[in-house]
Order: C-alpha cells, then structure tokens, then sequence
C-alpha cells in the first residue's frame, strides 16, 4: 500500500519513495509500513522494531519475520556498509547509472559523430539511430543475423535479408487483427474471436467448456478430471471446482500429508478423487456431502485436487451408498483392468487370503498382498500392520483403492474394514 494523499492512483505507486509505502504484507503477515498501522491489533505487527523514514515513523519486522534470526538494527548495521537503507533526498551517492556505458568502449552519449552512443561511428553504424554496441559475442562487429546490412537491433526481420516477413505488431502480438487489450485470446490468433460459452474467452484459449469468466474455476464432474479420454479433460494445472462429492475417507490429521477421498454416488468408474490438504487439516468427515475447488493435479500417476477449497453442502456423517463389490482382486491390483477407473473410490473384495506377507521386501512398508496380487497398505489405517501369517484368510476387506510408488493398493480406513 503507498500514500496517495499527494500522488493518485498508479503514479501513487510509480513516484513512491522509500517515506511512501503506507504497508507490506506478505501472506497476510506485516512486513513494513506506518507505525500506527502496523502495529494496530488487526495488523499484528506490535513487536515490529521501529525506525524514522525521512521524518516518517515506520516499523520493519525483521526480527518477527526471521523469528528472531535477525534484527532491523544487525541488518543496517551491515547494509550501511554497502549502501544506505533508503535516500531521502534524491538518489544515493552511489546508485547504480542508468546510462548504457562500457569503459573504454562506449559511454552511452550522444555526440556529432556518434548520434546513438553506442562507441560506433555513425558513418559505420548499421543502426545510426539505435543504440546496438559492438558485444563481445558479436565477434568485433554490430549484430547483423541475416548479413543484410541493416542491425538486428533496427532490423524489421532480422533473420530474413529480404525482408518479407510481416513485423510484429506489438499492439496485436498474434497478428489476428484485434488488439492484445479486446483480444479475447491475446496470445492465440483467432480472427473469429469464437467464444461458444460467453465467458469472454476466446475459445481457442479456453480448455473449459463451461463459462468461467477471467481467473474463475472450471466447473466439471469429477469423472472429466479423472478420465483422461474425456472430451471435457482439463489439462493439469487447471483450477477446478467438483461438486456433489461425498467424504469416503480421511487420511490421518498430522503431518504434511493429510487429506481426503470423495467420491459420487453413481458408483460408476472415475467418480471417486484424491484430495490433498498437505499440512492443513482437510476439515471434513466421512459421509460429509461437499464441493471442492483447486488444482488439478497427476501426482505420480495419482488423479488429486491440491490447494482445495472444500465447502460442505451437508454435514450428514452417513453414506448414502456401500463400498462396490470386487468380485476378482486382480481386476483392482496393479496394471489390473479395473484399477484406473476405480482409483479413489471406495471397494470391498471378499473371500482372500495373504499371498505375500512382504511385498516390499527386504524394505518393509507395512504392506502385504492378498489373493490376485493386491497390496493392502495402512496409508488411512497406520494401526494396520503386515503381521498377518502368509494364507491367513479374510472374509472382506473394504477400503479405498489408491496408487503410490508405482502399485495400485487397497486403503482400509479401520479395523472395521478388516473382516477375519
């Protein structure tokens, strides 16, 4: 933030010195800025070390933003050696020259021979009009790629001696005859300005099918983020929104790895999703009907919304649906016909015994594989252990089908999901 009272607007901004700048903030946290504002309550910014900006009374949070590592005081007591912390009258003895200069060579004025200032005669220059210097890559002479007498620096095609090129028009940088400011796709030539969902993008720059004005999610069902043959497939990165999802299990609320599976409840392939919270609690419980938005992401091979925004639409804690019946766990394990379409949704397989007690080994990872090579893991369950002996017998086993570190496993979310 920077004083307007006596500049407005964006020359507030472009004229401010080191006395102007009102607030800074970074992530929310003050940084620097006017004594009184920033250490209001609301700011937070009490502990900030205090300091005069030419007759100003600022603080700095050095040592707050540090956590103590460093002090406003250490910092200008090593700073000064440089340079000061801020001028108050004009610029600094030793600020930096904006004039182009190399000594010895050029010194970036004009003069009667040498209108540009570039160290090369006029007579010799083949852009007498626009500063272009001999530079060391240039082996001892001007830049000239297509060698047609005329510097690439003034060159309007600088690689075409001919100059048959069309110039760029830096008012319409993809030539489509609309300016980049009403461009509804400045940077994708599209002369038809075609923008089928009326949401001021041109649809060939927009990847979503449904109208999602300036920096607005794209709003999909979940099974064109999932599916990557979907017509309506995003491309990764996208911002998303997901609706009339429903909890079906939640990872473990510590760490740096925490979050959450949702699915639909069609129960048909590629309605069920990962998301991931990372240290932030995901808020939500099983049965919770939400919507989610955020980024979506290939992590690994593993579909997932990062950076999510859950909003719950129905705080019931009771699934309106059962796990989908496996009849063969093969079908489900990894490279199975199944595992792709039924990644994040919630499974039960029947009938299996422990065929490999340590798939992993000689690492342990507290896995071990059942009947058709399907590896159980304690990802949402840590209490689950691969002590079980190798042929004990299961009558079910539930639980989300998730893929990591190469294998697709089965996710029990508590002893429950474990049938002896």
């Amino acid at each position: 933030m920077f004083d307007g009272a006596t500049n407005k607007d964006h020359r507030a901004v472009i004229a401010a010195e080191a006395k102007d700048v009102v607030l800074v903030l970074r992530g929310g946290q003050p940084l620097y800025g006017d004594d009184a504002l920033v250490a209001d309550a609301a700011v937070g910014g009490q502990s900030c070390e205090t300091l005069d900006v030419c007759g100003n009374a600022k603080r700095a949070c050095v040592s707050k933003d540090t956590a103590g590592g460093a002090t406003l005081a250490a910092v200008k007591t090593a700073g000064d050696a440089y340079a000061p912390l801020f001028s108050c009258n004009g610029p600094p003895p030793i600020e930096p020259t904006c004039i182009p200069l190399r000594p010895g060579e050029y010194t970036g004025a004009a003069s009667s021979t040498d209108s540009d200032g570039d160290g090369v005669d006029d007579s010799a220059d083949n852009c007498p009009q626009v500063f272009n210097p001999i530079r060391p890559l240039d082996q001892g002479k001007q830049g000239d790629a297509d060698s047609d007498g005329k510097g690439d620096a003034c060159d309007p095609c600088p690689t075409d001696a001919q100059d048959t090129c069309t110039p760029l028009d830096f008012d319409d940088i993809d030539g489509d005859g609309w300016a980049n400011g009403v461009d509804n796709c400045p940077d994708t030539a599209n002369p038809g300005q075609e923008d089928s969902d009326g949401d001021k993008k041109g649809d060939a720059c927009d990847s979503c099918a449904a109208a999602n004005p300036a920096f607005a999610a794209c709003p999909l069902p979940v099974e064109a983020v999932r599916d990557k043959n979907n017509p309506q497939h995003p491309p990764v990165g996208a911002t998303v929104t997901i609706t009339d999802l429903y909890v079906t299990a939640v990872r473990p609320d510590t760490g740096s790895s925490r979050g959450y599976f949702a699915q639909t409840t069609s129960l048909k392939p590629f309605t069920g999703i990962a998301v991931f919270t990372a240290s932030q609690s995901p808020g939500v419980a099983v049965g919770n009907k939400i919507s989610v938005t955020g980024t979506y992401d290939e992590y690994f091979d593993l579909t997932e919304i990062s950076s999510p925004v859950t909003t719950i639409l129905d705080p019931g804690t009771t699934l309106p649906f059962g796990p989908i019946d496996i009849t063969n766990p093969a079908d489900i394990a990894t490279g199975g016909t199944q595992a792709e379409g039924y990644e994040s949704m919630l499974l039960k397989i029947g009938a299996v015994t422990v065929v490999n007690v340590n798939p992993d080994a000689p690492s342990d990872f507290d896995e071990f594989a059942v009947t058709g090579n399907l590896r159980i893991d304690d990802l949402i369950y840590p209490a689950l252990d691969n002590t079980y002996a190798q042929g004990a017998a299961f009558t079910s086993i539930t639980g989300i089908l998730t893929y990591s570190f190469s294998n697709s496993k089965l996710l029990p979310r508590d002893a429950a999901d474990i049938v002896p």
